[in-house]
């Protein structure tokens, strides 16, 4: 009885304390259910202070830039609306992976959470939705045509629980940048999913359009992602002009497959998505999703706050976004129309206006070099390009560490103290510093391997807010390539390199690489400095190695010919990667362009001195290669040229008929 009587007091107790919570959170419970019931049934954006405690989903394809760019569009519209994801917003982001058959359950699986709107991105998750989701109000955004994804029959007929914002792309400007091409392709390769509504009608379409130009569109469909490099490979295959990255959500999760295919065949590639030409396009015309991800938002907050969607007519948006890289056209032999080039709003190579006052620019530097001087020799001519005057519309204020690491950090220190407008670096060190130090001035770095290792940030489009730059990435697995060739017996390879400069490191890691896949040994030894070389170069040429392939850093840069020359009293030829050296001992050089490198960095400075944020510029590449062939050097040290060799390069010494082709 006693036990009885404990339990039905202990229940008692458990009773009372859920009725205490119940009303302790009966005003929130009330405010909420209120909140939903008392909503604005008006077409302008709401008054978003009674609208509280929201849940949406984003569901999506897979991952993709332009899909961030339209959710942080979207967000930032909440947000300043008075909907802020983590206080009174709750967001589930979910996306299938890039395959068609993951959205039915990822769709599913939302419509039973209870959500207030379900925001769908991208046709595949859109068609699925409209059969799909029964519960849910559906927002539909990143989308080319939702009529065609099943939405409805018209913008104002749609169906009762989708409304949201549609864009289709501008097809009708890319194809104007095809025609406009020099040499014009003739036959254009594509790659999408039959299955998708958009990619369908829009190749369609363009198959009709590029008839009209007399261009002849070879297509190839896919069912999934891991079929793209095979389609790719195929297209090439059929002797493709020029590949067209359509919009396909499928393709796009492989996009990196087309571009090395096309890369390879040395096949230009036109896209619909501007941010692939920092994957490897020559040119992206395409639509600003960040600015459809802000049109978005009022239609949401309007079904957030109970308005039905079928009240909410569709609303297609295009605003155009072009980038362009033409030193990757020009790469590959191709002339980039001018109207193309005036158009660019994205991409770091695009141009600029003279500017209203003199423009005073720090240029800081490690140590004199050739590189540097040609890097400097290519500022100004890229200044050129743009119509600058140097003394009138700008001015370089050169500040040399003279080969001192340790005055670096000073000299970053009086570039912020000064009146610099920009502050300009050139090589890895000076790049370094500055990014640890430099705050309170914006920053363009060039003549630099890498800007990614030398801690520019963690990708191209994700890097410091202050800074961005221009690489210049050498050719390395190109000139092992052409080294083999000249010398088809060498078996070991050596090279000097800086354990503490991340670029020599960088690219002695690539040289290893690129020597494993030829079957070759490489035989690495460390400096410090440049003062080392002398010795280092007479114990590397005693390491029984074939041949030097002295990678480009700092250190080499000052000491190259010490290096050949100590190589050459070995009977051992040397090759490099730096333009300068071909008259310094190399029998054969492979090098990126350092003067187009300072003629890039040169344009993307006049960007941000024109008031263009740096965090809204990628890092760029320079990837223009000369090679230059030494038969004089070649001669001396028994080394037979092949003709393979000689007819890629621009530059050949020595020569019955000297030959040089300009950059």
């Amino acid at each position: 009885m006693r036990d009885l009587r404990k339990l039905v007091l202990g229940l008692t107790a458990i009773a009372l304390a859920a009725l205490i919570l119940l009303w302790g959170d009966w005003d929130n419970r009330y405010r909420v259910r209120g909140a939903r019931a008392n909503v604005s049934t008006t077409a302008s954006t709401p008054n978003t202070a009674q609208v509280e405690a929201k849940r949406i989903g984003l569901a999506y394809f897979g991952p993709e830039q332009t899909v961030d760019e339209c959710m942080q569009g979207l967000l930032s519209t909440l947000d300043k609306s008075g909907l802020r994801e983590g206080t009174n917003l709750m967001v589930r982001r979910v996306h299938a992976q890039g395959e068609i058959v993951n959205i039915a359950p990822m769709l599913q699986a939302l419509d039973a959470e209870g959500l207030d709107a379900i925001v769908t991105m991208s046709t595949p998750v859109l068609s699925a939705a409209c059969g799909i989701v029964k519960r849910t109000p559906i927002v539909l955004t990143y989308c080319f045509d939702p009529l065609a994804a099943g939405a409805g029959k018209s913008l104002n007929d749609h169906l009762p629980t989708v409304t949201g914002v549609g864009s289709f792309p501008p097809l009708e400007r890319m194809i104007e940048l095809v025609r406009d091409l020099q040499p014009r392709p003739t036959r254009v390769g594509v790659i999408y999913n039959a299955s998708e509504a958009n990619s369908s009608r829009r190749v369609a379409q363009a198959r009709t359009l590029f008839a009209g130009i007399g261009v002849e569109l070879e297509s190839t469909t896919i069912a999934s992602s891991s079929e793209v490099l095979m389609a790719a490979q195929a297209l090439t295959a059929r002797g493709v002009d020029a590949f067209w990255a359509v919009g396909d959500n499928t393709a796009v999760q492989a996009i990196d497959a087309i571009m090395k295919t096309a890369r390879d065949a040395r096949v230009p590639v036109v896209a619909d998505d501007p941010t692939h030409v920092d994957r490897g396009a020559i040119a992206g015309v395409g639509v600003a999703f960040h600015e459809v991800g802000v049109r978005t938002a009022p239609i949401l907050l309007r079904v957030l706050n109970g308005e039905s969607p079928a009240s909410i007519p569709i609303q297609q948006l295009t605003v155009l976004d072009v980038a362009v890289d033409p030193m990757q056209a020009r790469q590959l032999g191709v002339t980039l129309p001018e109207s193309i080039l005036r158009e660019a709003n994205r991409g770091p190579f695009v141009r600029t206006a003279r500017p209203a006052r003199l423009q005073r620019i720090d240029l800081l530097s490690f140590v004199e070099s050739d590189p540097l001087r040609m890097a400097i020799q290519g500022l100004h001519e890229g200044f050129a390009e743009d119509g600058w005057i140097v003394g009138t519309d700008y001015e370089l204020r050169p500040k040399s560490a003279q080969g001192d690491i340790s005055m670096l950090p000073n000299l970053v220190d009086a570039c912020s103290q000064g009146d610099a407008d920009l502050v300009l670096t050139l090589t890895t060190p000076p790049t370094q510093a500055a990014l640890r130090r430099l705050r309170n001035k914006r920053m363009v770095y060039g003549l630099v391997a890498n800007g990614v290792l030398a801690g520019a940030g963690s990708s191209a489009t994700d890097h410091v807010p202050f800074a961005t730059g221009v690489d210049v990435p050498a050719p390395i697995r190109m000139g092992v390539e052409a080294l083999v060739q000249c010398l088809p017996r060498a078996r070991r390879l050596g090279t000097l390199y800086v354990p503490g400069e991340v670029n020599s490191v960088y690219y002695k890691t690539q040289l290893e690489e690129a020597c494993k896949e030829r079957g070759l040994e490489l035989v690495a030894v460390g400096i410090n400095s440049a003062a080392e070389i002398a010795d280092a170069a007479l114990a590397l040429s005693g390491r029984n190695i074939d041949a030097v392939a002295q990678i480009i850093d700092n250190a080499s840069a000052a000491g190259f010919a010490t290096v050949a020359a100590a190589a050459e009293r070995a009977g051992l030829p040397t090759m490099g990667w730096s333009s300068d050296q071909i008259n310094k001992g190399a029998f054969l050089t492979v090098a990126t362009d350092f003067t187009r490198n300072g003629a890039d960095t040169a344009r993307v400075a006049a960007r941000v001195l024109q008031g263009a944020d740096p965090a809204t510029i990628s890092l760029g590449r320079t990837t223009d290669v000369r090679v230059q062939v030494n038969l004089q050097t070649a001669r001396k040290l028994g080394v037979s040229v092949p003709a393979e060799v000689l007819k890629q390069a621009q530059v050949v010494i020595g020569a019955d008929a000297p030959k040089e082709q300009p950059r």
